[in-house]
């Protein structure tokens, strides 16, 4: 059975699905819960609301979007990822807070540097945006590309955590 949890945070409502076996989905700050709600059953439709898995999880999202450092160590639910988006995803996670790459970047860490547009897609399907913190990743002149979230939300992202000072991640 899958659960989901809906929250408010101070850039808008979040969600989290998933279920015993992991963290499946992130729905980054929506307007409505509305918004959230409707996302969240993209991944199915018979979502039930469980906030048991994620309570801790929730927290830290929260702290996380107000510019506190955190850590996310939660299990996710990759089981319909391919091994090369797990390579990115893993590569991506690398990139210390406060500090972006780029494309080409990931694609030269994962072996394959003639891959930057594949890197890229593979960051277009991360189910846990934050968790896999693919908003530190930029264009190769350092432009910010495409985000989930928009690109304002990306900004902030990348300007709250180079701003943050560098304290004890809880």
């Amino acid at each position: 059975m899958l659960a989901y949890s809906l929250f408010p945070t101070s850039w808008g409502w979040m969600g989290v699905v998933g279920s015993e076996n992991g963290v499946k989905k992130i729905i980054l700050p929506q307007k409505s819960p509305e918004t959230v709600h409707r996302l969240m059953r993209q991944e199915d439709r018979n979502l039930q609301e469980g906030t048991a898995y994620f309570t801790e999880l929730c927290l830290r999202l929260k702290k996380y979007i107000n510019g506190d450092r955190v850590r996310f160590e939660d299990k996710i639910d990759f089981h319909k990822a391919s091994p090369f988006q797990l390579q990115v995803w893993d590569a991506t996670c690398s990139i210390p807070w406060g500090e972006t790459r780029s494309y080409g970047w990931l694609a030269q860490q994962i072996g394959r540097p003639h891959h930057s547009r594949a890197v890229g897609q593979a960051l277009a399907s991360n189910p846990v945006p934050l968790v896999i913190p693919c908003h530190r990743v930029v264009g190769q002149d350092g432009y910010l590309t495409g985000y989930r979230g928009g690109v304002p939300l990306k900004k902030y992202l990348i300007n709250m955590e180079a701003s943050s000072p560098l304290v004890g991640a809880i």
